[in-house]
């Protein structure tokens, strides 16, 4: 990844005081589960200057780092909300991983973000063998039974399915295995493709199996006909077109080894039977879905060439998002149904790659891998839906949902923390669908701003209630808590938060009383309020009339608990001897 220019920021951490941040557990595939302080806070800073913030920040929150820390700045990236700069930890000169500071500044306001080893203990013997770190990039410490050990870094691949990562420790007793792959389960002139649109099963509009089924990548009238024109940037260089622009270029790095199609006119029109044809449908999709996020202002995001192959991986009927190269690279399988057919893994995929862009390396945790399946199902169904709503809360329509997988869903009943067991993938479906609620309730641009942008705020071991403790910080950011209490409602249903404040509503002191959180108490989670200048009575009738309670009171001030009232909507009736009031009255739950 190329960065922006920034200048380097080193603080070094000596005497640190004050309060233990909270604990947050987290394990992730082979890696072994570990405890990291974690703390989101907003706080002012007198100044922009982000060494001020972070000096500012280590005093307030003081959690106890190590004495030999160093916090270098790695990443400074501008989105709709402000200026986003993560910090790495370094102690004796060598980078401990998946431990990071992220600040988020708007103005003099501040988003803080700190997943960061508490003061353990360092192994002795790699506390001994540290100061002789030849090449600091060759070992980094790494937490593993209750403290930080050196560990010496090691890849092995063969440009495929094999995509390896090990750490080894000083005495090779230990390794460390990750797989590095991110899979789909666990411009300079305007050229004509052949593209299905959004996928064949949306297009037909009728379930797999009926008029078309994958009959082993064949070719026939009704497939065909699922086949349409669309027109897309691609590049023309000597007479010659290729796919290929700024964001995306298809390649042929996988097995099986076939030239990339190229062209001397400018249409590109392939059977369903013919290699070309995935590699069209991948470039148009991962090309149209640039140009929705550049409609978003989001151009900053990802600003760089990725690789794809789309037909990769020999028979394996799986994707995977690749950050470990130069250039970054998307393999799509061919197993099964062709994964470059459907618009979902292709969007999917290339998900993974924004979320790597926003936020860097972050990618650890279990809970933080379940974030990113969810996100990319979430913005795979959101740019399907936006083609043709048929079957909407379905992901992969074409992909699975047949003999070959069970497919996906956006619209599941799914909740944390009941539903956190089986793949990640799976559980992911509770923030996918978290999202297309969202979605469904205020727009696909509302809901896309807001997962575009949570991608900058992602860090290592992040919790499942952590990103929705964040989208509501992104929401006030972006549009002013205009739609908090519709993200309050979707999130605390789906368990992602445990509370939410909402400013009162249906203020009307200026007739003598005020009725106040009714939102908070529709969401079930704090009381509403009743305030008077005068003793008064009041009462909740449901729709049919029928007196659900009654009560007067000589107090001006009353709270009525959401556990008072079932669920559904009711009139409040209020009468003193000033005025009488009918209001409708909501709990969700």
């Amino acid at each position: 990844m190329v960065l922006k220019s920034f200048k380097l920021v080193v603080i070094s951490v000596l005497i640190l005081f004050g309060a233990q941040l909270k604990g947050q557990m987290e394990g992730a595939g082979y890696w072994p589960a570990h405890g990291s302080s974690y703390s989101n806070s907003n706080f002012r800073s007198p100044t922009n200057d982000i060494q001020d913030i972070l000096d500012s920040f280590i005093k307030t929150h003081s959690t106890s780092i190590h004495p030999q820390s160093t916090f270098y700045l790695i990443n400074t990236q501008s989105s709709s909300t402000g200026i986003h700069y993560t910090f790495e930890q370094h102690i004796l000169g060598t980078q401990v991983l998946h431990s990071f500071l992220k600040f988020h500044l708007n103005g003099n306001s501040v988003f803080a973000q700190a997943y960061l080893y508490g003061n353990i203990k360092l192994d002795q013997a790699s506390e001994v063998f540290a100061p002789s770190v030849s090449s600091p990039k060759e070992y980094y410490w790494f937490y593993s039974q209750g403290r930080l050990k050196l560990m010496h870094q090691e890849f092995e691949t063969d440009h495929g399915l094999l995509n390896i990562q090990r750490l080894v420790s000083l005495d090779k007793n230990e390794v460390v295995i990750r797989d590095l792959n991110q899979y789909l389960h666990a411009s300079d002139s305007l050229i004509w493709v052949k593209v299905f649109y959004p996928d064949p099963i949306t297009s037909i509009k009728e379930p797999y199996g009926v008029s078309i089924k994958d009959w082993d990548d064949s070719t026939y009238a009704a497939i065909e006909n699922q086949q349409v024109f669309k027109s897309i940037q691609a590049q023309f260089k000597n007479d010659t077109f290729f796919l290929a622009n700024e964001y995306i270029k298809i390649v042929d790095i996988s097995g099986p080894y076939l030239p990339v199609a190229v062209q001397k006119t400018d249409t590109f029109s392939f059977l369903r039977n013919e290699h070309a044809f995935e590699e069209v449908n991948v470039y148009y999709h991962i090309t149209n879905f640039r140009q929705h996020m550049s409609r978003m202002g989001y151009d900053s995001l990802c600003n760089y060439q990725i690789w794809a192959d789309a037909r990769a991986l020999g028979g394996v009927d799986n994707s995977i998002y690749a950050n470990n190269f130069s250039p970054p690279r998307l393999l799509f399988g061919i197993g099964g149904v062709d994964d470059g057919e459907d618009c979902s893994p292709i969007i999917h995929e290339y998900t993974h790659a924004l979320s790597d862009a926003g936020s860097p390396n972050s990618n650890f945790g279990k809970h933080r891998a379940i974030i990113d399946e969810g996100i990319g199902d979430y913005l795979a169904a959101s740019y399907k839906k936006d083609i043709d709503p048929y079957q909407s809360d379905r992901v992969y329509n074409w992909d699975g949902h047949n003999e070959f997988w069970g497919g996906r869903n956006v619209g599941t009943t799914k909740i944390y923390p009941r539903d956190t067991f089986g793949t990640i993938h799976g559980i992911g479906e509770i923030i996918s669908s978290s999202l297309m609620d969202i979605n469904k309730n205020l727009g696909r641009t509302v809901a896309d701003q807001l997962t575009f942008e949570s991608l900058y705020y992602l860090a290592p071991n992040m919790s499942m209630q952590a990103y929705g403790e964040t989208l509501l910080q992104i929401e006030a950011q972006l549009f002013g808590e205009k739609y908090k209490s519709e993200l309050c409602r979707v999130l605390y249903q789906r368990g992602l938060i445990t509370h939410c404040e909402v400013s009162a509503q249906n203020q009307v002191s200026d007739v003598g009383f005020a009725v106040s959180n009714t939102y908070g108490f529709a969401l079930g989670i704090s009381p509403l309020k009743i305030e008077s200048k005068e003793p008064f009575l009041f009462s909740v009738y449901n729709l049919n009339g029928v007196p659900i309670m009654t009560r007067t009171t000589d107090a001006l001030e009353v709270e009525v608990a959401p556990s008072e009232l079932p669920t559904g909507t009711h009139i409040l009736r209020i009468e003193s001897p000033s005025y009488i009031l009918n209001l409708k009255l909501t709990r969700f739950n």
